[in-house]
């Protein structure tokens, strides 16, 4: 067993519902959607995924870009994808995180299996400041490739590799930068969860074991210039967002 797997066998969560600090690269928003309103999104993307384009990514996962474009074509017919594309209390955050008036979104339907990881390894999506909402249409736990981010790594750069931009890292020096105090944390919840996430900060789907995960992802328009290692969500995000129906964003 490699460095890494060792790291990510000793690696536990607080299960507990919580809202991350701003320290944070990411905030998890457990049952945002309950169970079965989560259960008629799958429904809604195994069909978008049968009847659209859909290509094999990096990591093995199946993946439809541009979703919510397609599913404008057919409103009536995949409502609940448009409505988390258009979900106003998460564009609002998106808006406040980038500092701007207003966001444009382009949501990402994906499905990843036995023997793939979700976006092919750790990496970042940018090196400018971007926000992405990710929902959980399975209950995820440590087989079916739960999203995973690396934390507490800022004081620690750690060296891309070579070519594609700098945006890769391979689990060498992952496993050194955990080492020196970095964490691998898995996020596992219940279908129907909301993680929103940092985009400039590193991470990976884990490999999936066994069953499937199907999740949505909303990517919001950046500021670009702003290069962020492992930092937070800033201005108290983590603080701000919990249940649609508790919490607003102003």
């Amino acid at each position: 067993m490699s460095e890494l797997a060792h790291t990510l066998a000793r690696v536990r969560i607080d299960a507990r519902p919580q809202w991350i600090r701003s320290v944070s690269p990411y905030t998890l928003i457990r049952r945002y959607w309950n169970a079965s309103k989560a259960d008629a999104a799958r429904a809604e993307l195994v069909a978008l995924m049968r009847h659209e384009c859909s290509e094999r990514a990096e990591g093995g996962d199946t993946r439809t870009l541009g979703a919510s474009r397609l599913a404008r074509r057919r409103p009536r017919r995949y409502h609940l994808i448009l409505e988390f594309a258009d979900d106003p209390l998460l564009r609002r955050a998106a808006a406040q995180h980038l500092s701007l008036n207003n966001v444009t979104v382009d949501t990402l339907a994906s499905v990843t299996r036995p023997g793939a990881a979700s976006g092919g390894g750790w990496h970042v999506d940018q090196h400018e400041r971007g926000l992405k909402a990710i929902m959980y249409l399975d209950d995820v736990d440590e087989f079916n490739g739960p999203f995973a981010v690396l934390f507490d790594y800022a004081g620690a750069p750690i060296a891309p590799l070579p070519g594609r931009l700098g945006r890769r890292f391979g689990d060498a020096a992952i496993a050194r930068a955990v080492h020196r105090g970095a964490r691998v944390v898995p996020l596992h919840a219940p279908r129907g969860s909301v993680i929103l996430f940092e985009t400039s900060s590193i991470h990976r789907g884990l490999p999936c074991a066994r069953g499937t995960r199907h999740s949505l992802t909303n990517y919001y328009a950046n500021t670009p210039g702003i290069c962020r290692l492992g930092g937070g969500l800033g201005g108290g995000l983590g603080h701000r967002i919990g249940p649609a129906s508790k919490t607003t964003v102003s």
